[in-house]
C-alpha cells in the first residue's frame, strides 16, 4: 500500500456503499429464486423427461459441482 493511501488520500474514486449492498442483495434473491424454482419444477421435469426425481436432482447437483470446479481450477491445469 502506498503512503498516500495510508495517509487518507481521498482523491481515489470509491464506490458508494449502496452499490455493493445492492449487488449482494440481488445475488441473494437470484440464487434463492434459482433453488426454489428448481425444487418446484423438478417433478414436472422428471415426468417430461421420463426420468426419476433423483436423476433430475442428481443432474442439477452435478451441474453445480462442475460449475464450481471450473471456477476454482487454474488455467494451467
Amino acid at each position: 500500500m502506498s503512503d498516500a493511501m495510508l495517509a487518507g488520500d481521498t482523491t481515489a474514486p470509491r464506490l458508494p456503499w449502496r452499490v455493493p449492498a445492492a449487488l449482494a442483495a440481488s445475488q441473494v434473491v437470484h440464487w434463492g429464486s434459482l433453488y426454489y424454482a428448481f425444487s418446484v419444477l423438478a417433478p414436472a421435469m422428471a415426468a417430461e423427461l421420463g426420468a426419476s426425481h433423483g436423476a433430475v436432482v442428481g443432474a442439477f447437483s452435478a451441474g453445480l459441482l462442475a460449475q464450481g470446479g471450473r471456477r476454482h481450477s487454474s488455467p494451467d491445469g
